[in-house]
């Protein structure tokens, strides 16, 4: 059973706050955004629309005022999904590294000792001298339980991907193509 590209010790391991720390920043360019496109859409938008416009200049200008808002509108979207999704992924990566340390530190006081497979899940070694079913049963649900936060961790780090190719849609130049509000939104789409 591959996981995929995360491992056990990947998951246990990276520094989540880095991610909190974009998550941050991100938050911070959406309300940016926010206040720019409600300017561009409530004033100068409004305004242009509401102007006498003569002249050469005049359709070209009023167009240009039209598409600078509508770009605005495109980034302040799109920066809100790439937030939401970052901050979504945070809450689930977090989730998912607290409940493997969790489950990892349970099997240690109980005498299990961690140990990794080369596809990226793990495994526990039964304490020395103890044989019993009981130990085996535990040693396995112990493994079963962490590789089953290890998949939704791979899960989780997939749609992620997915979802920011889809958010900036492979054009530098044009913003605001899919649009989320979280992971789920993604997790439906083929």
């Amino acid at each position: 059973m591959t996981m995929g590209t995360l491992t056990y010790t990947d998951l246990v391991e990276v520094d989540l706050g880095t991610l909190m720390i974009a998550v941050t920043d991100w938050k911070s360019v959406v309300d940016g955004l926010k206040k720019l496109e409600s300017d561009a859409r409530s004033g100068l938008l409004k305004k242009s629309e509401g102007a006498r416009w003569a002249g050469l200049n005049a359709t070209v200008t009023h167009e240009f005022v039209r598409k600078t808002a509508k770009e605005l509108e495109d980034l302040y979207k799109e920066a809100s999904s790439i937030y939401a999704i970052l901050d979504d992924a945070y809450d689930q990566l977090t989730a998912s590294q607290d409940k493997v340390k969790g489950i990892v530190n349970d099997a240690e006081v109980h005498g299990f000792k961690v140990s990794h497979n080369s596809d990226g899940t793990v495994r526990f070694d039964v304490p020395e001298g103890d044989g019993s079913q009981l130990a085996r049963v535990n040693k396995q649900l112990y493994a079963d339980s962490v590789n089953q936060e290890i998949r939704r961790a791979v899960t989780t780090d997939h749609l992620v991907k997915r979802a920011l190719a889809k958010i900036h849609g492979g054009d530098p130049s044009d913003a605001g193509h899919a649009q989320y509000h979280s992971l789920r939104d993604i997790t439906g789409e083929s």
